[in-house]
């Protein structure tokens, strides 16, 4: 039997327990301080937790980002970063549930495009495709392809051109 587990919003209560997850998810503090930072500073955040039972099995981050040149008002985009799940429970379509629960976030908040930087064949499943193919680029250097779009509203990126930033946050 394959394990359950929950997605649902993260809460204050969660900030221990997602900062664990990540800690054991890269070997380190890096990404963990960086969820910090974005909850803490960014303009927007989204946070999202995987529970089984009461543990916090995984989360995953998404936060506002920019393009310039501006694009037409009302363009709002958000970029996924962190994601991670705790080791002994990767495998189980965690990772997966939780960018799904995050893009249907991201869509109903009246987001345009989701971007990420990150394996191409892990996030091509979710209909991220090189970002480049819009014409526009990271504002990080990136292997080839490793910058990726979701474009939620496609029509809606035709006539955007652009360096894509994130919240200073992310980089604070």
């Amino acid at each position: 039997m394959s394990p359950t587990f929950v997605v649902r919003p993260e809460t204050p209560a969660d900030r221990d327990a997602v900062r664990a997850v990540h800690e054991s998810a890269f070997g380190r503090a890096d990404e963990a301080d960086i969820v910090d930072q974005l909850r803490d500073r960014a303009a927007e955040y989204l946070g999202y937790v995987a529970t089984e039972g009461d543990q916090v099995v995984g989360h995953v981050a998404f936060s506002r980002t920019s393009i310039e040149p501006p694009p037409p008002s009302g363009f709002l985009s958000f970029g996924l970063a962190p994601l991670a799940t705790r080791p002994e429970h990767q495998g189980n379509g965690i990772g997966s549930a939780l960018v799904r629960q995050g893009l249907d976030a991201c869509r109903d908040r009246g987001a345009v495009a989701v971007f990420v930087l990150g394996d191409p064949k892990y996030y091509g499943r979710f209909g991220f495709v090189p970002a480049d193919e819009f014409d526009l680029r990271s504002e990080y250097d990136a292997p080839p392809g490793a910058f990726a779009v979701a474009a939620l509203l496609p029509e809606m990126l035709d006539d955007v051109r652009g360096t894509v930033r994130y919240d200073p946050a992310l980089s604070a």
